[in-house]
């Protein structure tokens, strides 16, 4: 395979091959809790000749997010990107890309399909024979993406997403509904005089997965926050629960999510804070 540069969060389980160059996010110490983000470029060490690099556009887990491809990758190296949980919330100059991938059930349709871009000059460049056939681009392509069996209910909901992007005005008003819908839940936390609080540096805060903590006395306080997904519950507000990595609570606005639901969520927020500060 050769060497492959890889940006993945500190605490990701990806496991890469022996051979292959890791790029961790940093997480530095903040408080006793996590001030998470990005290390500056010029700290990064890059192998000389990698086969690849690869990053995430968005990570779900901490709730970071990076706009911009990375200035330090050789023009020259294929750039490969999973973009499953922002694609299609705002517009990307796909001319800077090699691959880009993004699963559906995020923005644009339910689990069971992927969504492949990818440069032609790199189709059929394969040379690894252990690969199975299914999973080779090339194949795929001559195949019309029929070389098995498609989920054809998922490609059907994801061509209605499609639609219903297009009549509410194409990816520049969703990223301006995006925007907004992040900034209500940013400035409530914000707002909050530190009862809610997110910890990624603010040009690394996820528009679409917003994770932060209760804190009383300096802590999270972790019965506070049970309480206030019980209640969301009540409120017809479900899935706020953080992952099992970092715990606390996210919110994730995808383009399913409403800026009038996320308006129920951030006045939520304020009533809970108002009942148990």
């Amino acid at each position: 395979f050769g060497k492959v540069n890889w940006v993945v969060p500190k605490e990701s389980k990806y496991q890469g091959n022996d051979s292959g160059e890791k790029r961790m996010f940093f997480l530095a110490g903040h408080n006793n809790l996590y001030l998470a983000g990005v290390p500056t470029e010029a700290s990064w060490k890059l192998s000389a000749d990698p086969s690849y690099f690869y990053y995430c556009a968005n990570e779900t887990i901490h709730g970071i997010e990076v706009d911009d491809i990375p200035a330090v990758v050789p023009k020259d190296v294929p750039i490969v990107c999973d973009m499953s949980s922002n694609f299609l919330t705002r517009p990307f100059d796909i001319t800077k890309f090699s691959v880009v991938f993004a699963s559906a059930q995020k923005n644009f349709g339910i689990s069971g399909v992927v969504l492949v871009i990818i440069r032609k000059d790199l189709v059929g460049k394969n040379t690894n024979k252990s690969i199975p056939l299914i999973l080779d681009y090339k194949i795929q392509i001559d195949n019309g993406s029929m070389y098995n069996t498609p989920p054809t209910f998922a490609i059907y909901i994801a061509s209605k997403m499609f639609a219903w992007i297009k009549q509410q005005g194409g990816l520049k008003a969703i990223n301006e509904r995006s925007d907004e819908k992040s900034s209500l839940v940013y400035q409530t936390i914000e707002q909050s005089n530190g009862f809610y609080v997110n910890f990624v540096e603010k040009k690394y805060r996820s528009r679409t997965n917003i994770p932060f903590r209760i804190v009383t006395s300096g802590v999270p306080d972790e019965k506070l926050e049970t309480l206030f997904i019980k209640e969301a519950i009540q409120s017809n507000m479900i899935e706020l629960k953080g992952h099992r990595a970092v715990g606390g609570i996210r919110v994730s606005l995808y383009n399913g999510i409403s800026v009038e639901e996320t308006m129920k969520l951030v006045n939520f927020m304020r009533t809970f804070q108002t009942n148990n500060s």
